[in-house]
């Protein structure tokens, strides 16, 4: 495969600015041809500033409209204008006609006009119905079965304005990817949506459905063009579009553009959200930065976003990775806290879970501490796993969250965790001392309410070894029976 340089829209300036752009392998591999990666140095920044690597790229001409257009105020290209010709005779009927039948739903008389279709009287009959993206959809797939050679460029980025316009991004999504992008050169795609922008009074969305598009696709190149030419204009995509892109380049191990973008985006003023800087707390793991990503996690909420457990994942998995075990056990036991504080006993739970099959253990206060978010939402069952886990360890527990466990389990009827936990206890020598007055009643009520329980158990082991002795249940007496069971 031949690589190359992408341009982003080749060098465009901005006064003293130099444009956006940076390395990316035609198709969707990714490659640099002036950066050699040595990873675990400082040299091991793979992205030079974009005014860099500008300086060594060709300036080509750029061969799209935008170099015959001049910049407003603002320092964004004018929209193009594309008119098209009002109908007459013949054509307004015919466009009158079939939007007759298209509001009724009349598809037996449309069929009839199949003949007459032409790409002008389609795009009119697109603008007429425009309000209404089902209707227009319907009508569009309807030409495409009919006369499929009439599906040209023009058409095709109108009927993407109305579905965009009426929030139908993943049918208009679906609509590049298996119409256009295979098909067209990305330059006309998007020439074609300027074009008639302003023709169907359309959304910045249309532009930011060809960009998610292209990075779904794993097009970067198409992708990171579609970006630049997007800012020229003075359209940005949406968050929810750059952190595709930005998951996409992740997925390749491609940290270094990750980061580039994510930079082009703060000078954008294009807001991250969480999702966006758990990718960048990623990147910079990735690339052995763990002082930056433990900064962009203490800036998260500076930024409006409160960590996630994925952005404590994030920076355990880098700390572990490069083998700073300590950083990672300590960050787990604060995400612990933070998930007691919460009441989160059962994610608690689980981090708790996954530190000991990695060989580490939280200390007795935060395991107490785990222990009390179980207990104050009434979950005595996961207190107890924690307690047999403290126990078996040989971990002294307070008498009084003992008595609590034990107090939860029987009156929820689970006598036999009673059982197994002060058997435990008392075999590892870890009950509370016998002179607490409290301690002595609870147990004697336990021991009776244990020995209420065998007989129970022994009376009903009496009453099914009658039961099962009894050859024909039919025929069984009631008063027998209930002789049996008192």
């Amino acid at each position: 495969m031949a690589f190359g340089l992408l341009m982003g829209h080749n060098v465009l300036k901005r006064g003293k600015r130099t444009f956006f752009c940076w390395l990316l392998v035609q198709g969707n591999e990714l490659h640099s041809s002036l950066i050699t990666p040595h990873i675990g140095t400082e040299s091991s920044v793979l992205v030079r500033n974009f005014s860099e690597l500008a300086g060594v790229m060709s300036t080509a001409p750029v061969s799209t409209p935008s170099n015959l257009l001049r910049r407003g105020k603002t320092g964004h290209l004018p929209l193009p204008h594309c008119t098209l010709t009002d109908p007459k005779g013949q054509d307004l009927d015919f466009i009158n006609v079939a939007h007759s039948h298209l509001v009724h739903t009349d598809w037996a008389k449309l069929n009839t006009l199949s003949s007459g279709l032409s790409p002008f009287r389609i795009k009119h009959i697109l603008l007429k119905i425009q309000r209404d993206p089902v209707l227009s959809l319907e009508f569009f797939d309807w030409v495409e079965r009919q006369k499929p050679n009439l599906s040209t460029l023009g058409i095709h980025a109108i009927i993407l304005h109305i579905l965009t316009k009426g929030k139908r991004f993943k049918t208009a999504e679906s609509l590049l990817k298996r119409n256009l992008i295979p098909k067209k050169n990305p330059s006309e795609i998007f020439d074609a949506l300027v074009y008639s922008y302003r023709l169907c009074d359309s959304s910045p969305r249309v532009f930011d459905s060809l960009f998610k598009t292209y990075a779904h696709m794993k097009k970067f190149r198409n992708a990171t063009d579609t970006f630049c030419r997007m800012r020229e204009f003075g359209f940005l995509p949406v968050i929810e579009s750059c952190n595709a892109y930005m998951s996409s380049l992740l997925d390749l191990d491609r940290a270094d553009i990750v980061l580039a973008f994510y930079k082009e985006m703060c000078k954008c003023r294009i807001s991250p959200n969480v999702y966006t800087l758990n990718m960048i707390i990623s990147a910079f793991c990735k690339l052995g930065k763990l002082e930056k990503a433990a900064e962009m996690f203490m800036d998260m909420e500076n930024k409006g976003c409160a960590p996630t457990v994925a952005s404590y994942n994030s920076l355990i998995s880098g700390y572990c990775s490069h083998d700073l075990i300590s950083s990672a056990v300590k960050l787990k036991t604060t995400l612990i806290i933070g998930h007691c504080k919460r009441q989160n006993s059962e994610r608690a739970f689980q981090i708790f879970q996954h530190m000991k099959k990695r060989g580490f253990y939280p200390t007795v206060d935060i395991l107490q501490m785990i222990v009390g978010a179980f207990l104050k939402n009434k979950d005595y069952e996961g207190a107890a796993q924690i307690l047999l886990e403290m126990l078996e360890r040989s971990i002294s527990v307070a008498g009084s969250l003992l008595l609590e466990i034990f107090a939860g389990l029987s009156g929820s009827g689970k006598v036999h965790l009673v059982a197994r936990l002060y058997a435990e206890a008392e075999r590892r020598q870890l009950l509370p001392e016998a002179s607490s007055a409290k301690w002595d009643r609870y147990l004697m009520a336990y021991w009776h309410l244990l020995e209420l329980f065998y007989e129970f158990c022994a009376s009903l082991r009496l009453v099914m070894s009658c039961l099962s002795s009894i050859s024909n249940l039919n025929k069984l007496d009631i008063r027998q029976l209930a002789a049996l069971v008192l």
